[in-house]
């Protein structure tokens, strides 16, 4: 009643009449704007270029960018790619069935199924691969719905492959060639279901044998398909016609792997795509041990060893191998086994009936000679693992005037079985045009971290000599090593370079080439077909 009453603030107004800005805060140094200011325009000059990239690429320029990172296990930008055609054409085929094998890739089942069921409704009847990919995806009768349906799809695009060649008509270069293999390989990935998950039903046996039969009628030199044959008849107890089937298989892909003469040899002529999976041979092997076929066993798993020695499974099967032939070979079935249960813990395996299985039946065998004596001396050695390393960087070169130091920064490097190397580092080392050490080789520390496909190091090397002062034809070598049980020895598996006119400020992906390293650089032999990369980061400070 009657009090005074305060006078309002008009909105907007500092007490000296100007306008404020509620964004930078009260009190705000003219520093502090500033920045603030200098933080705008940076963030609206990113969105700008964020913009034009987004209309830069097409839909299928994004979609072929995505296959390049995935064939580099580069699956961070490939989501992103993917990401952005999807925003552009969400229904887009090839987009929904790129993103899926992504999805599938990264092991995100769920949205892998909602892409691949949605490129379903739009073109259920054109385009095999979805139908494949969602049979992978789903159990039982309903994965058999979708492999049955993806070769309908597969026999009517060949009828029109066929037609087209007949009336030399040009085939759609989009179109996917269908292959007796592919329609084989469905068949087979039916007779597995009948195998495995729905083995119980009425009908479960002869569904199986057709589809085995079919897929072999579709393609004699599938060995897959010869290989489950003789799993499905020894699950009937028909032996004879187990060994013929897998006999039929050997005979389709073991000359390939076993003509060599030595283990170097062997190693070095492996082929790059083997034609059955490492799985599906680890499979063989196990029907070739329970058929007493133990010399094309012990083939079988010499290869799988040369292909990868740290597989405790194939460690393991050897060890059974000798040790149900007998007394002559307990030796040979002790060392096996002994080293399955010695890599066990170091490369993480999770089986514990296998590792149940190893302990009882080297519990049987007993110890060795050479363990008995130990023993009666008390000297009794444990296995040794290797120790650890540090690594052997160096510091940072003291300045000179005009002179530029270079730092690699080593991110990480991708392999397909990268979580299996066993203390990985990389050895740094320069040298000039004919292989010579320009300055002492470095080793990193052991790996930061294995996460599969990327071997992590995020560690910087200082190259020990000026950039103006290393002479020309320099290359700086990076060999990637790890330490091999079997052996009980450290083996390059791979290697790259940089040279002269790569040294420039900033990221940088460099091939991988197979062993040995060839610091002449004249021998480059790819690791794999697809591109692998190991992935750095320089700065050249110039003093």
């Amino acid at each position: 009643m009657g009090g005074t009453r305060g006078k309002k603030k008009k909105a907007g107004k500092t007490q000296n009449g100007k306008k404020s800005n509620q964004k930078d805060g009260p009190g705000l140094s003219k520093a502090d704007k500033r920045q603030r200011l200098e933080e705008r325009r940076e963030k609206k000059k990113t969105q700008a270029a964020a913009q034009k990239t987004k209309s830069k690429f097409t839909v299928d320029e994004l979609l072929d960018k995505v296959e390049e990172c995935m064939d580099s296990y580069n699956y961070e930008v490939a989501q992103k790619f993917c990401q952005r055609a999807l925003e552009l054409e969400p229904d887009n085929l090839r987009a929904l069935e790129v993103s899926g094998s992504l999805l599938l890739e990264l092991g995100d089942g769920d949205k892998a199924k909602q892409c691949f069921g949605r490129a379903v409704e739009l073109s259920p009847d054109e385009g095999f691969t979805k139908y494949m990919c969602l049979g992978q995806l789903m159990e039982g009768e309903e994965a058999v719905a979708c492999y049955n349906k993806g070769i309908q799809v597969m026999m009517a695009e060949r009828h029109k492959q066929q037609e087209q060649l007949e009336g030399a008509a040009a085939c759609d270069p989009d179109s996917p060639t269908v292959t007796s293999q592919d329609i084989s390989s469905a068949y087979c990935s039916i007779a597995e279901i009948y195998l495995t998950d729905s083995c119980f039903e009425d009908t479960a046996e002869e569904k199986c044998k057709e589809s085995l039969e079919r897929a072999i009628e579709e393609c004699p030199t599938n060995p897959e398909a010869h290989l489950l044959m003789a799993s499905f008849q020894l699950s009937k107890d028909n032996r004879e016609e187990a060994k013929q089937a897998i006999e039929k298989s050997l005979s389709l892909w073991l000359p390939e792997r076993s003509d060599a003469e030595d283990e170097d040899e062997m190693e070095e002529n492996m082929p790059e795509d083997p034609p059955l999976p490492y799985e599906q041979r680890v499979a063989t092997a196990k029907i070739l041990i329970e058929l007493e076929l133990m010399e094309s066993a012990e083939k079988v798993l010499a290869g799988l060893l040369l292909e990868d020695d740290e597989i405790v499974q194939v460690w393991y099967l050897l060890g059974w191998l000798h040790y149900v032939q007998g007394e002559d070979h307990k030796s040979m079935a002790r060392d096996n086994l002994q080293h399955a249960l010695k890599i066990y813990p170091i490369v993480g395996c999770d089986d514990e009936d296998m590792l149940q299985h190893i302990k009882e039946l080297l519990e049987d065998l007993g110890p060795g000679e050479e363990e008995e004596e130990e023993e009666t001396r008390g000297e009794r050695s444990t296995p040794t693992t290797p120790k650890p390393t540090s690594g052997s960087l160096l510091p940072r070169l003291p300045p000179e005037p005009g002179m530029t130091n270079l730092t690699m920064r080593i991110e990480r490097i991708g392999l397909k079985d990268a979580g299996q190397h066993i203390d990985p580092y990389v050895t740094v080392s320069v040298k000039d045009v004919s292989g010579i050490d320009l300055t002492e080789p470095q080793d990193t520390p052991i790996a930061s971290k294995k996460e599969d496909p990327y071997v992590y190091f995020n560690v910087d090397v200082e190259i020990q000599r000026h950039v103006e002062k290393m002479p020309k034809g320099t290359a700086i070598f990076f060999e990637f090593k790890h330490y091999k049980p079997k052996k009980r020895m450290t083996s390059i598996k791979c290697w790259a370079f940089m040279e002269m006119d790569e040294l420039k400020s900033g990221p940088a992906s460099i091939e991988l080439y197979k062993k040995p390293t060839d610091f002449k650089r004249k021998k480059l032999n790819l690791l794999t077909v697809k591109p692998l990369f190991l992935e750095l980061y320089l700065t050249l400070t110039k003093d």
